[in-house]
């Protein structure tokens, strides 16, 4: 009799487990989806951006960065390095170094901005990878926790 309590409690937790993992992929796909279209509705939609904006997106990935570093969707580790100390001055340098002309410097906006979606979208993504590649064993001591 202990035994088969002891089965159905392991199964009732096994089903929270799945229904919790299963609603956390949906959420982290259509948030997925949504820098998607972000981006792409930047690309359609905007021919010219100007430093101002850039400027103030830099500014909001940077919080971004801060106030979701605990989170499983933030921009962590290599990817916040990357940005913070190789692209950020890169870009700021190339920015002011082709300030007048003007075709470059849209190129060099216009990349930033989908590097900024990008890497959003990549922390998202890897937070979906990491869930749906994990072994038996990880699944079941996730359980046992709930």
């Amino acid at each position: 009799m202990e035994n088969l309590e002891t089965s159905a409690v392991i199964f009732i937790l096994f089903l929270i487990a799945v229904g919790v993992a299963r609603w956390g992929f949906t959420y982290f796909i259509k948030q997925g989806n949504q820098v998607s279209n972000a981006l792409v509705a930047h690309n359609s939609t905007s021919t010219a951006v100007d430093d101002e904006y850039v400027f103030s997106q830099l500014f909001i990935f940077e919080n971004e960065i801060i106030q979701k570093k605990n989170s499983h969707t933030g921009i962590m580790y290599e990817s916040a390095y990357t940005y913070r100390y190789l692209m950020r001055p890169w870009f700021s340098v190339l920015l002011a170094r082709y300030r007048y002309q003007s075709e470059i410097s849209q190129k060099l906006r216009d990349d930033m901005i989908g590097y900024l979606a990008l890497i959003r979208h990549y922390s998202v993504s890897s937070f979906i990878v990491s869930w749906s590649f994990s072994d038996e064993d990880k699944d079941y001591d996730l359980a046992e926790e709930w």
